[in-house]
């Protein structure tokens, strides 16, 4: 499933404020795992990035602020694009 151009990422998270989600900066964690050896270490390369729900954002377009809860969350999917600008929360 390709994700529409309008709603600008895999998530379907939209700024609360501008209705983009093409310039959202999350502050994420990666864990990476050590693999410890004799001589010093070396990093598998199977990380991970994650994130929560009070993870802070920014986004890039309109200088808005806030959590990741405040995003706007679209449904994915066909109709995707008619969603957007109907600040509108997907039912948790």
């Amino acid at each position: 499933m390709s994700t529409p151009k309008t709603v600008g990422n895999e998530h379907g998270y939209l700024c609360p404020n501008c209705d983009k989600g093409t310039e959202l900066l999350i502050a994420a964690s990666k864990r990476i795992s050590l693999i410890l050896k004799q001589d010093g270490f070396a990093i598998d390369d199977e990380s991970e990035v994650e994130w929560a729900n009070y993870s802070h954002v920014d986004c890039l377009l309109c200088g808005w602020e806030g959590a990741v809860r405040d995003l706007l969350k679209v449904k994915m999917g066909p109709r995707a694009e008619s969603q957007i600008g109907s600040n509108k929360r997907e039912a948790s």
